[in-house]
């Protein structure tokens, strides 16, 4: 891949970091200057459990989330997927910000990386390393007494080595016990 590419990549997850940080902060200073009463996020210490979908290829992966600090959190998770050409193992992880909806719901964005092999006719074990982000929404059944996070994303990603699949978009369901 070229320095162009990776400049471009690099800069625009900056960016959207930057700009959902930036929009953090001006809803809390709107909040506070309205003197309105804002929805709190709800991000439990752990969750645990996991993540299942895919885009070409079926995967299913072991998912953790912990809280990091006011409405964000890191997702790592560790799975494999598998294609009528090739087969996948990754651990990936995420920074995600949180922002809640009602009643239970919460939208969230990230961005962060992925490494693992990939396995196919052709080649074994050829390394891959990622870039991803992640957009998603889902529900937590706490408030009615059941510690379960249910949540359906979609986690765009490209290729920064080895150009299995450069693009690919990959929408998934999950489900997680928190503690």
């Amino acid at each position: 891949m070229s320095i162009h590419k990776h400049l471009f990549l690099s800069l625009f997850l900056i960016s959207i970091s930057y700009n959902l940080k930036s929009q953090d902060i001006n809803d809390h200073s709107a909040a506070v200057h309205t003197n309105k009463k804002s929805t709190n996020v709800e991000i439990s210490n752990h969750a645990l459990g996991f993540r299942t979908g895919g885009s070409s290829a079926f995967e299913t992966s072991l998912s953790y989330q912990g809280r990091l600090s006011g409405n964000t959190r890191l997702e790592i998770n560790s799975g494999w997927s598998t294609s009528s050409l090739n087969s996948f193992w990754w651990a990936d992880g995420a920074h995600q910000w949180i922002w809640a909806i009602k009643d239970g719901f919460q939208w969230y964005a990230g961005a962060g990386g992925a490494l693992g092999f990939a396995d196919s006719d052709v080649d074994d074990q050829v390394p891959l390393l990622r870039a991803i982000g992640i957009i998603g929404i889902e529900y937590s059944l706490k408030s009615d007494g059941v510690p379960i996070l249910l949540a359906i994303d979609a986690k765009p990603s490209i290729a920064l080595i080895n150009n299995f699949g450069l693009l690919n978009l990959n929408f998934a369901f999950a489900a997680r016990y928190q503690f």
